[in-house]
């Protein structure tokens, strides 16, 4: 059963999508990369070409997710719209259910287009959005000037293959890894998740 009929919806769309070639397809074998948590309802579903747009049970930790699915589609980097809230339909379709996750998770989005200075944006109705937000902007002012090695670095600890593209012999993978400052990001995703979870 899902806590007070709660869902996550994670609506996301490709910046600067025009600029990569071959989108389409890139963008295709971006998403089947992805490794999805036990919450997941609904994988993501490719809407008007640049779009994406998934489901999940309420015990998601969004921030940690959301820093692995960045990582899964790189090099595309998306802006993301989280809604937070009650489904209408039995049968949950992204792009074409309906309820407030899946409104405030467009509305989201659309408040991104017109300050551009967020990646990401969280609604759920609740007094916590403003402040989500605002850790929400402080992790993508870092996550989004990491290196190709930097995310390497944080994500899957290979050394071979971070010394071969920072074509660096002598390299400390812990003085690297402070560069990107993952200890206080983690330390973020974690409070992070039990504001939200300890508000609905």
């Amino acid at each position: 059963m899902n806590k007070n009929n709660n869902y996550i919806v994670i609506t996301g769309d490709v910046i600067a999508s025009k600029k990569h070639k071959a989108f389409k397809e890139l963008f295709a074998n971006s998403i089947k990369k992805i490794k999805y948590p036990d919450s997941l309802i609904h994988p993501f579903k490719i809407a008007k070409g640049d779009e994406l747009q998934a489901v999940f049970r309420s015990d998601l930790n969004i921030a940690v997710f959301l820093r692995r699915l960045r990582n899964y589609i790189r090099p595309l980097k998306i802006r993301i719209g989280i809604g937070l809230g009650s489904i209408d339909d039995d049968k949950i379709i992204p792009f074409k259910s309906s309820g407030n996750a899946f409104k405030y998770s467009r509305d989201a989005l659309e408040k991104i287009d017109q300050n551009r200075k967020f990646k990401t944006m969280f609604k759920s109705g609740l007094k916590i959005d403003e402040l989500t937000n605002t850790i929400f902007l402080l992790i993508d002012s870092i996550e989004f000037n990491w290196t190709k090695a930097e995310w390497a670095a944080v994500h899957i600890n290979d050394y071979q293959k971070i010394k071969k593209m920072l074509m660096e012999e002598d390299f400390n993978i812990d003085e690297f890894l402070e560069l990107t400052h993952i200890e206080e990001i983690k330390y973020a995703e974690q409070k992070l998740d039990l504001l939200i979870k300890s508000n609905f």
